[in-house]
């Protein structure tokens, strides 16, 4: 039976590969239309990784239409379901948001944020930003960041959570610890746990490779990462690491950390160990193919993001749906919770002194990275947009 999806999301570019996930999977059966709702940068990501003839998408430009009247127009379609995968930035617009849609899909990215909307999370976060210079923001935006969230933001959140609550809905989550996490404030049979990213039959370009390159995807910043405490573990292994290793920072450097973090690299590159990264926003074509280039991914992440919100268990990060992505091997801190079948393919270090001992371990021993790639393959043949389908056909 036909159906009609909406996927909106109008707010978060990095969300790309989402998008381009969920208009696949359902786009597998050719009976559906599909019609994504979205801003140029996403749009031009989409097309880059191609677009079946059964999915349409609709621009929104934002220098020349409100979102209040995009939203009307996404509510001018008639749905059999709708996505709403992003909110953030615009949540006056989506308090008032009333699509003509069966049924909304509302994606939560982090659990804590919307179910946990209280004056004293609010107030715990600032003082841990405060005292950690999160970002290296000035105390005063950190200051008037919490203002802005506890007079209005948080008000026009809980407003669009409620009008969610009423209609026919299903909550959305990225893996198995957010459900595990998030199932004590809904119903389990609420919650769909569906990947950031799919598996569409990459191509491994990391066959020449005579170094083994090791990718790191995301901004560059010790905000969100332990860039710091990585490059030392590097110049401490330089000796069995110079001339054998590259690695490959998919991601930018935000401006207030280009100074510091530019002179951080150089000594990791005067260690004799080689590093690229890029001076702008990477995403489409471009990071597919360094992507595919990589033997293996690093995650960094700073797993407590402050004292409520945790990756793996409260939010997600994309780092880990590039393994599905791309096939490739992981390599994540122990404190990260991951779905059970990631981890054949996925090596777990206990702190940074580990991670360089790993690093070196998996230069002179470059079959147990091969070992390792035939488990990724065998992990992203499980998310392939049919074999997913299943998780979203509930009709």
């Amino acid at each position: 039976m036909s159906k009609s999806i909406g996927i909106l999301e109008i707010c978060e570019p990095n969300h790309y590969s989402a998008v381009n996930g969920l208009m696949k999977t359902y786009a597998s059966d050719s009976s559906n239309k599909v019609y994504v709702f979205t801003i140029p940068k996403i749009k031009k990501a989409l097309e880059e990784n191609g677009v079946l003839p059964n999915i349409e998408l609709v621009e929104w430009n934002k220098e020349q239409v409100p979102a209040k009247d995009f939203l009307d127009k996404v509510s001018s379609h008639n749905l059999d379901r709708l996505h709403v995968c992003t909110v953030a930035g615009y949540y006056k617009d989506f308090a008032v948001f009333n699509p003509k849609a069966k049924e909304i899909y509302f994606h939560v990215h982090n659990i804590d944020l919307w179910f946990n909307d209280t004056l004293n999370r609010a107030w715990n976060s600032m003082i841990f930003d405060l005292k950690n210079n999160v970002s290296n923001r000035k105390p005063y935006r950190i200051v008037g960041r919490f203002l802005l969230e506890t007079l209005f933001t948080s008000r026009h959140r809980k407003t669009f959570l409620q009008n969610t609550k009423r209609r026919n809905h299903q909550f959305i989550v990225h893996s198995d610890g957010q459900k595990n996490f998030f199932s004590q404030y809904v119903p389990k049979e609420k919650i769909t746990v569906f990947p950031f990213a799919i598996y569409e039959g990459m191509q491994d370009a990391s066959m020449e490779n005579t170094k083994l390159r090791i990718c790191i995807p995301g901004i560059i910043t010790e905000d969100r990462r332990e860039y710091q405490l990585l490059f030392n573990a590097l110049v401490d292994n330089a000796p069995a690491l110079k001339d054998k290793l590259l690695i490959d920072l998919l991601g930018f450097i935000p401006e207030p950390e280009k100074e510091e973090m530019g002179g951080k690299i150089r000594k990791v590159q005067e260690a004799g160990i080689e590093m690229i990264y890029y001076p702008t926003f990477v995403f489409g074509k471009q990071f597919d193919e360094s992507l595919s280039k990589a033997d293996v991914l690093l995650n960094n992440q700073k797993v407590e993001k402050n004292l409520t919100s945790k990756y793996g268990v409260t939010k997600e990060s994309g780092m880990i749906f590039n393994m599905l992505r791309g096939a490739k091997v992981g390599i994540i801190p122990a404190a990260y919770q991951v779905n059970e079948e990631f981890k054949p393919s996925t090596l777990f270090f206990d702190d940074y002194t580990h991670l360089g001992q790993m690093i070196a371990e998996m230069v002179e021993n470059p079959n147990k990275v091969k070992t390792l790639k035939d488990k990724a393959i065998e992990l992203s043949n499980m998310y392939s947009p049919t074999s997913l389908y299943k998780r979203l056909k509930t009709w």
